[in-house]
């Protein structure tokens, strides 16, 4: 199987990979705090949430579950309530007639104002930091900053052709499918199994629907009306591997975050897709700065960096 390659088609990949953590039982014991399931309220998003403090969102990538943040969630409750929703079609959440990541997007501002947690730091990791981007837009009020974590916010120029030959695939060969897809987006090899055990349990049809979706997003004629801080965490896949300035802005620009008024990004020498398995490190230490700087106002404000 080949998929045609282009100037955007490793920003197709980032924008739509699978997120790594599902295969949480291959994973070393992390010790979670108590879990309090989601309540039978009017909303069609599972979620779990821990810890006590102010509030930060964990979505996920396609094809993964709210376990992706398990060790996040476990080690950021200490200082916060986390919420970690699954995706529509994924982990406990149900799967939509029809996939509208605005719409998940309310959803997600409707867990936030039921557990009267507003305003809450949204993050996101790659499909998931397109709902996380959304948030702000359609409820300003829920969203205090937005971390996106190698997402591409511009339509992601996949063919007719190219979709059917991948819907085919995977149908025909998931498991091969899926291996030669997110090989390339990991440096990590030991955790690529994880990706492919995860991508299995998220059928065909929803797969498809989501990179349908990410075919039409028009988050990018959006992103001007965004008005908290949005930092991106990216790596060599989304801005490429040498931090020539000049490459970077265009690449941001293809990738939609051209025009957000409070944006800065955070480079990661590297690292692939899967910032946090190619450099948990740097990853951890981005995550908890941009938290804490958007959750206690009296810190200064976030400054992009290159790492490497």
């Amino acid at each position: 199987m080949t998929y045609r390659t282009h100037t955007l088609a490793v920003l197709l990949t980032a924008a739509m990979s699978f997120s790594p953590a599902l295969a949480a039982a291959k994973k070393p014991a992390v010790s979670v705090p108590a879990v309090a399931p989601t309540p039978a309220v009017a909303q069609t998003l599972s979620y779990d949430r821990v810890g006590k403090g102010p509030a930060v969102v964990l979505i996920h990538g396609l094809g993964g579950d709210r376990a992706l943040w398990a060790q996040e969630a476990a080690r950021l409750s200490a200082r916060y309530t986390v919420i970690s929703v699954d995706l529509p079609g994924h982990g406990r959440s149900p799967t939509p007639k029809s996939l509208d990541l605005k719409e998940t997007a309310q959803q997600v501002a409707k867990i936030i104002h039921h557990e009267h947690l507003s305003p809450a730091v949204i993050v996101g990791h790659s499909m998931g930091g397109t709902v996380a981007a959304w948030v702000p837009l359609v409820a300003p009020e829920t969203a205090r900053g937005v971390l996106l974590v190698d997402a591409v916010l511009a339509p992601i120029p996949w063919t007719d052709e190219d979709k059917r030959k991948l819907r085919v695939d995977l149908n025909r060969a998931r498991i091969t499918t899926l291996r030669q897809f997110y090989a390339r987006m990991t440096s990590n090899a030991t955790q690529l199994d994880r990706v492919i055990s995860a991508a299995q349990s998220v059928s065909t049809d929803t797969f498809m629907a989501y990179v349908d979706y990410a075919s039409d997003n028009e988050l990018d004629e959006k992103v001007r009306d965004i008005r908290c801080p949005v930092h991106l965490l990216a790596g060599t896949m989304l801005l490429g591997d040498n931090g020539d300035p000049k490459k970077t802005q265009a690449a941001l620009q293809q990738a939609g975050y051209v025009g957000i008024p409070k944006f800065t990004h955070e480079y990661f020498a590297g690292a692939k897709h899967f910032l946090f398995w190619d450099d948990p490190t740097h990853f951890n230490v981005a995550l908890d700065r941009f938290i804490g700087t958007i959750s206690h106002p009296s810190v200064s404000g976030i400054k992009g960096r290159s790492k490497g």
